[in-house]
């Protein structure tokens, strides 16, 4: 599954730059906003501090579990 960080926008609110991780399994945003990319093989793959990304897509099905959860 592929996740897509979208790290700024355009004047108008369009992506204008992002960073596609093709191989990554499942992503977590911590309490303090870092936002970390993992895959099963690796682990941690990618980490961005808060005020570093905006959004997050992920392409195909995804389950969301909250802290409460674990």
């Amino acid at each position: 599954m592929a996740i897509t960080v979208i790290t700024a926008r355009d004047l108008y609110g369009a992506p204008s730059a992002r960073e596609q991780f093709d191989d990554a399994d499942v992503f977590s945003i911590g309490g303090d906003g870092h936002l970390t990319i993992h895959t099963r093989d690796v682990g941690d793959i990618a980490i961005y501090a808060p005020g570093h990304w905006l959004s997050v897509y992920v392409e195909g099905a995804m389950t969301v579990k909250t802290e409460a959860d674990r």
